[in-house]
């Protein structure tokens, strides 16, 4: 059995993808892992899969979109955090400890 084979089989071979519809999932799924949400159907491996494919893709090979995707996501989720803390001293503290216990 030749290593190519392998590749197929399990496949890690580069193909054509879809990046509106494939940066979708996976950003949804960014959400839902930071929010802390349930969310059926989120795999670890499936996430690295996806992104593996994305970036090893062909004949276009998304890595850098897919990282200034990425930093687009994270500064806008850290503004909608931002905005969440932006509150007055007294709800601040309250608003920070949800944030806090939703990660425990």
């Amino acid at each position: 059995m030749s290593l190519n084979f392998k590749f197929k089989k399990i496949g890690l071979q580069p193909t054509s993808i879809d990046f509106p519809s494939k940066w979708e999932e996976l950003s949804n799924s960014l959400r839902c892992i930071l929010t802390m949400k349930e969310c059926p159907g989120i795999y670890a491996c499936d996430l690295h899969l996806s992104i593996y494919k994305l970036c090893t893709s062909k004949p276009i090979n998304y890595a850098e979109q897919l990282y200034y995707s990425f930093l687009n996501f994270l500064l806008d989720y850290m503004k909608e955090i931002k905005e969440i803390l932006g509150k007055t001293q007294e709800q601040l503290l309250v608003v920070y400890s949800e944030l806090w216990t939703s990660y425990f």
